[in-house]
């Protein structure tokens, strides 16, 4: 799947110290967590996919979770890592599953200006024995900022407004996210991985909506996965209209089972997932799940909140410093500020009052592929758009400038889930930087009077002084 995507995966290269890898550990996972580091230090994808069973999966079903595998692809953009030591310390074993903590100590030099940069990664690291030996099933960074958040079994955000109770004897932690923290538990059984996360919507849609287009486009874009519906429909989630779906893949040669439930508040995905080898762990789970779900509180975000390091909001209008870039919100209109989905960065998403439709302002770092144009980016997500949608119908679309910088629109009409969609795209590059400006007007009949208040976003664009 990651073939198709516009932005490819560059991993960063790693040493890794034979020293660090702890001596209790079996042989066989010993040489896993060393391959690992072999694969990153030679930046090969696939041979680190070789160790990926589940992992690779659950990157196709929910590619915004910060674990191993998409911190490897990050870290090259920030800095340059000249060592890494690698600590894996095995809190829980049975015949055919492991429950790790590793700890990834790394040194190197900034990219932005070549400054000495050491830290200190630690991951939670579930792992299953296949006929091809031991493979990360999951893998989730752990987040010491807000480890207060898990206290015993009981978790809460008062960020987001999220709480759950998680039982005692569980294995579980807070990890970082794409909307902020998210929770994740183990049993003592192993075998499964459960996770309660946040992430930001780019555009407003229903619970049932995210599931069935995810789900459609795995199937169309990775059908190598064999993803199967189980069971489907609606119910609750934390007091929010909610929608839930069973799934099952075929990972590597193994399968993978799915049971999410997802509930939408304002722009705010909160989604509650369990996820194992097979239907009998789940089945054998089940009043343990049912009581984790159950307790499930979700509020919602009070306040605009501007993650650290990602700009701020001045009124309606949304300043970048470090990109040296602005942008004005209708007014009334809300705004929330995330870090970018995917391939995204960044992405601001402003949503009208009492509506649907949306605008969102996103960027995203081109080295991966140098030399892209904004007509090429645009044409290369058509690609895939049109493989998602098959009624994706093209307007308009052709060069423009936008504040000085060349680019590139598409203004296109697709229908998703039986709701019509006309969406008006704006892509500039700046260097090995692509801003991304999108309005999408739901349902599509509402374009032309939504058109001058998407002309005024893209009017309010500024770069530099």
């Amino acid at each position: 799947m990651r073939t198709k995507l516009l932005l490819g995966i560059v991993l960063c290269s790693i040493t890794v110290g034979s020293a660090a890898v702890a001596q209790e550990l079996p042989a066989e996972i010993t040489a896993l967590y060393q391959d690992l580091g072999a694969g990153i230090e030679t930046g090969d994808l696939q041979a680190l996919e070789g160790h990926l069973t589940g992992m690779a999966a659950l990157e196709a079903l929910a590619p915004n979770g910060t674990g191993f595998l998409p911190d490897a692809a990050a870290l090259q953009k920030s800095a340059t890592v000249t060592a890494a030591e690698v600590q894996p310390q095995l809190l829980r074993q049975t015949d055919d599953w492991a429950l790790l903590r590793v700890a990834y100590r790394l040194e190197g030099r900034k990219a932005d200006g070549g400054d000495p940069w050491q830290e200190t990664r630690q991951y939670l690291d579930l792992l299953r024995r296949t006929d091809a030996g031991w493979q990360l099933f999951a893998s989730r960074r752990e987040d010491p900022v807000h480890a207060d958040y898990l206290e015993g079994g009981a978790y809460e955000d008062p960020d987001l407004g999220v709480s759950a109770q998680v039982p005692a004897d569980w294995t579980s932690a807070v990890v970082i996210g794409q909307g902020g923290s998210d929770l994740v538990a183990v049993p003592p059984t192993l075998g499964a991985y459960v996770e309660l996360t946040s992430s930001a919507l780019p555009v407003a849609l229903t619970a049932k909506e995210i599931a069935t287009s995810a789900s459609d486009a795995v199937q169309q874009l990775a059908p190598e996965l064999q993803l199967q519906v189980l069971a489907e429909g609606p119910t609750t989630l934390g007091g929010l209209e909610a929608y839930r779906r069973s799934e099952q893949l075929q990972a590597g040669g193994a399968p993978l089972r799915t049971d999410s439930v997802m509930a939408v508040k304002g722009l705010t995905l909160y989604a509650f997932a369990a996820l194992a080898g097979d239907s009998a762990v789940l089945e054998a789970l089940g009043p343990a799940l049912d009581g984790i779900e159950q307790s499930i509180a979700i509020t919602g975000r009070e306040t605009v909140a501007v993650p650290e390091g990602l700009g701020r909001v001045q009124g309606q209008t949304y300043n970048n410093d470090n990109l040296g870039c602005r942008i004005t919100a209708p007014d009334g209109w809300t705004i929330s500020v995330n870090k970018g989905q995917s391939n995204l960065e960044l992405q601001v998403v402003m949503a009208e009052p009492d509506g649907e439709s949306t605008f969102l302002f996103a960027t995203a770092d081109l080295s991966a592929a140098p030399g892209v144009t904004a007509e090429q980016a645009v044409h290369g997500d058509d690609v895939v758009s049109q493989q998602l949608f098959q009624d994706l119908r093209i307007h308009r679309e052709g060069p423009l400038k936008l504040a000085g910088l060349d680019a590139y629109e598409s203004v296109t009409e697709f229908t998703l889930q039986g709701r019509s969609r006309g969406r008006w795209r704006v892509y500039a590059t700046d260097g090995n930087l692509l801003y991304v400006l999108m309005g999408e007007a739901v349902p599509s009949d509402r374009w032309q009077k939504l058109e001058p208040t998407f002309q005024g976003i893209v009017d309010s664009f500024r770069v530099g002084p």
